[in-house]
């Protein structure tokens, strides 16, 4: 049944191909559907791609290197005890509907999001309000340093509050933001068009739309782009990249990324509300061996969330997550724990499908039986937030500023600390936020993934880089060093 959807899905693409590169429309492919085009419900790291082209953010980021420069915003400061922070908007800015972009859309988007609940990276906004036509003041419940590279983000994402007045819970599906293309039309799980905002206030954009197609298996996804039906494909697997690199009409990127896969466990279900439990599943699994069977070795072993580029990676915590089978059993005997069975949630297109069969032989050896069950991401996020599961088997993508990452995961407020479970580090946090002082942070921040890494709510599995198909008629394409990849500046020769 996949086999065939993915080639009904690749016919799709060949019948309107030749017209689509002739309109300057861009073909792009992947294997992961958005969970949401409306950043406030918005749960996967892979929505924001599509997400990118719908929004503009309150702060950009250079894609080369991260560093914070103006969007929506055109400049930002925080007052003296940090408590404050003042945001001039640029002016001349619309909506993709026609309606005016201000300091009173800015609020309504904020406190929707923060409603929402869906993401908490905004839970230290206490308030927010227009100051001046132009001019937004967030007020702050403790300092926090993080805020501009936050509104970088999901939370920078400005909607039109006219669009929510008039879709209410269906704004997802119409969803109106001030960047550079809006969405014509979307087929559920399958396909998003869209075609350029001539309002757009950055000038015309260089594409007339893009047109993006989910594959449901990776293999009818490269056909797809290696026989010309695609200009862009993402989500490509590591391990595919020697077959690929010798092709014609199209060149493989591999950029830079913060992706990591992980397995991400909720510290209040059976049997991973044992700290001991889980840190056997962490000592048990084989990350050797899972490299080399779905990437081919490229990419590299994950000890922590964050790699061994980033000034916040400790080489104390890289020893917390060694592989070490006797220390594992010796665990599952202090927890008097054995003959448990754990069912872990995944989604198709991370690898999981080779590397969960190892996984399986892994914990089968300490005395867990291992049981792998596939579904959507958007239904394993929706899931695991709600509390449902034990286990997920996913991804983490980047953040522009690494608290956030942190924040994230091991705080007992993060959204991925599914459990709310309390492991020390929140003070910590808490002293990090507060600081802008570059070597204070890092040590914090070392401290905080030390803990984590004592009490595994999250076990980093390996670095993915992030391996993009990029057509021989696509001009501008620059890797984004989050991984998440931003075709803003992309046009078709």
């Amino acid at each position: 049944m996949r086999a065939g959807l993915a080639a009904a899905a690749l016919a799709f693409l060949m019948a309107g191909s030749q017209a689509a590169t002739a309109q300057g429309v861009l073909r792009v492919g992947s294997t992961s559907y958005p969970t949401s085009l409306d950043p406030a419900t918005s749960g996967g790291g892979s929505d924001h791609p599509y997400l990118y082209l719908i929004y503009d953010r309150l702060v950009d980021a250079d894609r080369a290197t991260g560093e914070l420069k103006p969007g929506l915003a055109t400049a930002w400061k925080f007052s003296d005890d940090g408590r404050k922070l003042e945001m001039s908007l640029r002016q001349g800015v619309v909506f993709q509907d026609g309606t005016p972009f201000n300091a009173d859309a800015v609020v309504a988007s904020i406190k929707r999001y923060q409603q929402k609940g869906v993401q908490t990276d905004l839970k230290i906004v206490s308030n927010v309000e227009a100051a001046e036509p132009y001019k937004v003041v967030f007020t702050l419940a403790n300092p926090d340093s993080s805020l501009p590279a936050i509104l970088a983000d999901r939370g920078g994402m400005i909607v039109s509050p006219t669009a929510v007045s008039k879709h209410g819970d269906g704004f997802p599906r119409n969803p109106v933001g001030t960047g550079p293309y809006k969405v014509d039309s979307t087929v559920q799980g399958a396909s998003v068009k869209y075609s350029r905002f001539d309002g757009y206030w950055g000038g015309k954009p260089a594409l007339d739309g893009v047109n993006w197609t989910t594959f449901t298996e990776v293999i009818a996804l490269e056909n797809a782009a290696t026989t010309g039906q695609l200009d862009i494909a993402m989500q490509i697997p590591a391990r595919d990249v020697p077959a690929l690199q010798n092709g014609t009409g199209y060149k493989v990127s591999s950029g830079p990324s913060l992706e990591v896969t992980l397995m991400m466990l909720n510290g209040t279900k059976a049997p991973v509300n044992s700290k001991a439990v889980r840190e056997a599943i962490s000592r048990a699994i084989n990350r050797d061996d899972i490299l080399v069977a779905t990437n081919n070795g490229a990419g590299a072993v994950a000890t922590q969330l964050l790699p061994s580029t980033s000034p916040y990676y400790s080489e104390e915590v890289a020893s917390k997550y060694g592989y070490d089978l006797n220390r594992a059993k010796q665990l599952m005997q202090e927890a008097k724990q054995s003959n448990v069975s754990l069912e872990c949630t995944y989604f198709a297109g991370l690898g999981y499908e080779i590397a969960g069969p190892l996984m399986i032989e892994n914990l089968a050896q300490i005395g867990i039986k291992l049981t792998l069950v596939e579904k959507t991401l958007a239904q394993g996020v929706t899931d695991m937030a709600a509390g449902k599961l034990p286990c997920f088997l996913t991804r983490w993508t980047g953040r522009p500023d690494p608290a956030m990452t942190l924040f994230g995961v091991f705080d007992s407020r993060g959204f991925a600390n599914y459990g709310k479970n309390a492991i020390g580090v929140d003070a910590l946090m808490d002293q990090m936020l507060a600081t802008s002082e570059p070597t204070k942070r890092v040590a914090l921040g070392k401290q905080i993934a030390l803990l984590g890494a004592q009490d595994p709510l999250s076990i980093p599995l390996i670095y993915q880089p992030a391996v993009v198909l990029v057509g021989s008629k696509v001009d501008g394409y620059t890797p984004n060093y989050l991984g998440k990849q931003d075709l803003r500046s992309v046009s078709l020769r």
